[in-house]
């Protein structure tokens, strides 16, 4: 039986993670019958197929919001390059366990290959809007600091390098704890304590920018 199971998951593919969550219970909440539910929906899959798209689509806080407010104090405080990241990245790793949003929204999109493509239209919308502030985030850091993209790359790509890291992280860390390296000697005003994600993202940005006046050379 569970070769069969197994047989049937790589036929249908990963299944969005909104099928728990049945019609029924949900007009009860609403205040609805079931009966009045179901001429909505006529089937459990149109009414998971609505709520995936507008789980995608529902937002109940901003991620760029909260990366801002983790670096707003170093960057005010005039803090390098090198501890922006670190404090950034530190802020991340440790926000996403409660993150139920987060989670959700990844699992729908990870299972949008096998859905319809109102689903699929709904989760790129979604990481274009997460990419596209992002890269004004890092476009402003990058001015304040003295840095652009380093050809070929562009702001893009490094948006999109980083989240994937991000998103990589969020999941490989699930049922454990982030790794921590200790990194001293920095430089001044840079902190020893460093999540792998944040050594990950200096390298990344190392690679992917460089400064402006090396550029002009």
């Amino acid at each position: 039986m569970l070769d069969a199971g197994i047989d049937l998951l790589h036929e249908t593919g990963v299944v969005t993670g909104v099928t728990h969550i049945k019609l029924a219970r949900v007009a009860k909440r609403a205040g609805y019958t079931t009966g009045a539910a179901y001429r909505f929906w006529p089937t459990q899959e149109d009414f998971h197929r609505d709520l995936a798209i507008a789980a995608l689509e529902w937002r109940d806080r901003s991620s760029i919001a909260d990366t801002i407010a983790s670096i707003r104090p170093v960057v005010d405080g005039g803090a390098p390059l090198l501890e922006v990241l670190r404090t950034g990245a530190e802020a991340n790793v440790h926000r996403f366990p409660a993150e139920t949003d987060f989670f959700i929204t990844l699992a729908l999109r990870a299972s949008a290959v096998h859905a319809s493509g109102e689903l699929v239209e709904a989760s790129r919308t979604r990481v274009e809007e997460g990419l596209q502030s992002h890269v004004e985030l890092y476009e402003a850091l990058m001015a304040m600091f003295g840095r652009r993209p380093r050809p070929p790359y562009t702001s893009y790509h490094l948006a999109s390098v980083l989240a994937a890291l991000a998103e990589g992280f969020a999941i490989q860390d699930v049922g454990g704890e982030h790794q921590h390296l200790d990194r001293p000697d920095l430089g001044k005003g840079i902190g020893s304590d460093w999540t792998l994600f944040g050594s990950a993202t200096q390298a990344v940005v190392e690679h992917f920018t460089e400064p402006i006046d090396a550029a002009r050379k």
